[in-house]
């Protein structure tokens, strides 16, 4: 999955620190950084060149969905350390999720479902 960012440094920062995905490939010349989400999914920032489509702050058509084992654990790790979160939609034993926003103000969704297995 590939997120176009304006400031490679500060987004790799946020994705780190915030969502704690950790950096497996950097490569300067390309304006990338591969992260590694937890899965078999990485996240690559793209710094967006002068030609590129400026991030545009409404929900967009695609955008990362994640998902976390405990979905109010993380929406209320990410309130605590200042991320703006929704509520938490769906109900118990179904799909729920919640939306918020990176620090370059991309939207961002955090779900959990059951798994068979």
């Amino acid at each position: 999955m590939l997120l176009r960012v304006q400031n490679l440094e500060s987004a790799a920062e946020w994705y780190t620190h915030v969502l704690g995905f950790k950096p497996v490939y950097t490569a300067p010349e390309e304006r990338l950084i591969v992260l590694a989400v937890g899965t078999e999914t990485s996240l690559t920032l793209h710094k967006q060149g002068s030609t590129s489509a400026t991030v545009t702050h409404q929900i967009p058509r695609c955008y990362p969905i994640f998902y976390t084992p405990d979905i109010e654990a993380a929406h209320e790790r990410l309130r605590a350390i200042g991320v703006e979160v929704q509520p938490i939609s769906g109900k118990e034993g179904e799909t729920r999720w919640f939306a918020f926003r990176d620090g370059e103000g991309n939207y961002l969704e955090m779900c959990h479902y059951e798994t068979s297995g």
